[in-house]
């Protein structure tokens, strides 16, 4: 990669952060088109040409842009620093810069597909507390993966070592066991395996997902979205069983206040 194409991803890292403040390291690496690995290499050099970019509860500018560009650790050409502060300028007065030039060199392949409905969404837990994870399924697990097509239309990959587990507890309608993707961790590419059974080459993701399971979904030709907002209104709506184990929480609560007020 010659400099003008790593001063452009850059650039296009930096135009993300400020185009959304508040993006974690994953949604930061889909939005600039990089890895994890790649990205925290980028904020690094970002830090040495001057640009204080700092993660509080998400990656941001502190104060105002350095658009005059004076290094703090280190000199730079003055052709960096022109290309620097001209697409720093406009990212400042637009709120988003795009680099249509590199996009072919800076975002991974993968293979359209037609969008005729949402995408399926694809699980992997980021370890047993995963919570989108356990709420798509009722189950805890380090590792599985899980697919919903729709709401009656679901399957659960599980190790051999927790199938009567996934069986008992879990909600998902097929509930199967892959002991290849579980001794060679390849449980993306199990995924990618479904989906191409049914022609389908798209997936949504939480969040949580592991930057190398993103990685691993893009390399076997997905398209992959990371949803943001994924079950956010299904939460939202409780069911009545939800409701009541939510009321008698309440209860005992004020029961204990009770309890704790008459002994003062």
């Amino acid at each position: 990669m010659n400099r003008a194409e790593r001063l452009a991803r850059l650039l296009r890292v930096l135009a993300a952060i400020i185009a959304e403040p508040g993006l974690n390291p994953l949604e930061l690496a889909d939005r600039a088109g990089v890895s994890e690995r790649t990205l925290r290499r980028d904020l690094t050099e970002l830090r040495d040409l001057g640009y204080d970019v700092a993660y509080t509860s998400g990656y941001e500018v502190q104060e105002k842009l350095n658009l005059e560009g004076r290094a703090k650790h280190r000199g730079r050409g003055r052709g960096d620093d022109a290309l620097l502060q001209a697409v720093a300028q406009a990212v400042e007065t637009a709120g988003l810069w795009r680099d249509t030039d590199h996009s072919s060199v800076i975002a991974p392949k993968r293979t359209r597909s037609r969008k005729t409905g949402p995408a399926p969404i694809v699980l992997m837990p980021s370890g047993e507390q995963d919570a989108d994870f356990i709420y798509a399924t009722g189950f805890s697990v380090e590792n599985a993966l899980y697919i919903r097509f729709s709401d009656q239309d679901d399957i659960l990959v599980t190790s051999p070592l927790e199938i009567d587990r996934a069986r008992a507890q879990c909600r998902a309608s097929r509930i199967v066991e892959d002991r290849e993707a579980y001794v060679h961790k390849a449980w993306a590419r199990a995924g990618a395996a479904i989906l191409r059974e049914k022609g389908i080459t798209r997936a949504r993701v939480s969040p949580n997902l592991r930057a190398a399971h993103l990685e691993d979904l893009r390399a076997q030709g997905l398209e992959v979205e990371v949803d943001r907002e994924l079950f956010v209104a299904e939460r939202r709506r409780k069911s009545a069983a939800e409701a009541a184990s939510i009321q008698e929480a309440q209860s005992a609560a004020e029961s204990a206040v009770v309890e704790v007020v008459r002994g003062l």
